[in-house]
């Protein structure tokens, strides 16, 4: 691989990252970031007592959940934040 590849490899590994932190840093989102992590347990256990492949499963969808945390720039505790804020919401919504 040439120095040219490499960098063009890495430029576009820049402007990949710079779309995730575009997209998730909206109001939107950030509600998008905090659903997956609540849908595919990134607060919780991936863990299910009848099946291998399931507990499998769901780990990776966990980390695939993480991997866009980390490319969108924010933190776990801030999705988390989102998260409770959002519950937090529907719960007086539905009073």
């Amino acid at each position: 691989m040439s120095i040219n590849d490499t960098w063009d490899r890495l430029k576009g590994h820049k402007r990949s990252l710079l779309i995730y932190h575009n997209l998730f840093d909206s109001e939107e989102g950030r509600d998008v970031l905090a659903d997956l992590a609540s849908r595919f347990r990134v607060f919780g256990t991936t863990f299910d007592p009848e099946s291998d492949r399931a507990s499998a499963f769901n780990e990776g969808a966990r980390n695939v959940v993480l991997d866009i945390i980390k490319r969108a720039r924010t933190s776990p505790e801030t999705v988390l934040a989102r998260l409770e804020q959002t519950e937090a919401h529907d719960r007086r919504s539905d009073i």
